[in-house]
């Protein structure tokens, strides 16, 4: 069976750039002993429509009942806010010139 870069990453969403450079490094039957960057396998990975994102762990607290209540407060404080300011006037002038008041 081949391994692929995308097929590594299939296997283990959970992998890091480094560590597929390393697996490629280190697998000589499959990628022949090249030695590639982790610009490289980037690359490979997005023409597969692939994209690495950071994992992080997500505290359990803030998705919390308490800290969806206080988001909620804070987005109808905002609107309000919004709604009792004075109305603004924007001018938008192009490159030419022109007026385009809005």
């Amino acid at each position: 069976m081949r391994v692929t870069v995308g097929g590594m990453v299939r296997e283990n969403n959970l992998i890091r750039l480094r560590e597929i450079r390393d697996k490629v490094i280190a697998d000589n039957v499959n990628f022949e002993s090249i030695d590639v960057s982790l610009a490289t396998i980037d690359r490979v990975l997005r023409r597969q429509k692939m994209w690495m994102k950071q994992v992080y762990r997500v505290p359990f607290e803030r998705n919390s009942a308490r800290h969806k209540d206080l988001h909620y407060e804070y987005v109808q404080r905002i609107l309000q806010l919004d709604a009792i300011a004075r109305p603004h006037e924007y001018l938008f002038l192009d490159e030419a010139g022109f007026n385009l008041q809005k």
